[in-house]
């Protein structure tokens, strides 16, 4: 299957993340690039998919209170595939559709000592458009911690939701998240309720 529409952005970034990289203001460049697939399934269906990768050293350079500091290279690389499938009825655009999105990342960071930081997680949710004032959803995660060793470690969280969309300004969502941990102390039961508005005239959004 031939994608429609296809774009690859390439960036050179500071790797001034310290969790990921070096952590430091002026650091080696990260390299990051995003590889995007659109396909237009039916004239009321779209399927979008997208790869990423990225790169970059972790390692201290330069000078540490007066002393300066030579460490061997040491690199972290980033992996993420996503996929978003979006329905959207002809001229009934503004009372019904369906999204479905999910990601998956990777990570790989190499460590002075012992095993490298691995970790892997991702995300998946649905939502739907029941009128024009309603939408209803569901997302599932699941991560493990940024930590060596980490193979037995997980956390998963279940979060439906219902929006209520006052006016394209106003929106009110009201939302419960289970969290449960494997080998980690992540237990939780939360319910959130959210609002959210706008002022001002907003191009980008679609009413």
């Amino acid at each position: 299957m031939i994608a429609d529409a296809n774009s690859f952005t390439l960036e050179i970034t500071n790797g001034q993340n310290e969790n990921l990289f070096s952590g430091e203001a002026f650091s080696f460049p990260a390299l990051l690039g995003h590889l995007k697939n659109y396909f237009d399934l039916t004239t009321e269906t779209y399927l979008e998919i997208g790869l990423t990768g990225m790169m970059g050293l972790n390692n201290v350079r330069g000078y540490m209170d007066g002393q300066k500091v030579l460490e061997g290279k040491r690199y972290t690389k980033l992996a993420g595939a996503d996929l978003t499938v979006f329905w959207e009825p002809l001229n009934q655009a503004k009372y019904h559709s369906f999204l479905w999105r999910s990601e998956l990342f990777y990570a790989d960071k190499d460590e002075i000592a012992g095993p490298n930081t691995k970790a892997m997680g991702g995300y998946s949710y649905v939502e739907a458009k029941i009128n024009e004032s309603w939408l209803a959803g569901t997302r599932v995660d699941y991560t493990q911690p940024f930590l060596q060793n980490n193979s037995d470690i997980s956390i998963v969280q279940l979060a439906p939701y219902v929006t209520w969309l006052q006016s394209e300004f106003v929106m009110l969502r009201l939302q419960y998240n289970y969290i449960e941990g494997k080998n980690i102390d992540a237990g939780d039961n939360v319910l959130r309720l959210q609002l959210g508005w706008a002022m001002g005239p907003h191009k980008h959004a679609r009413y």
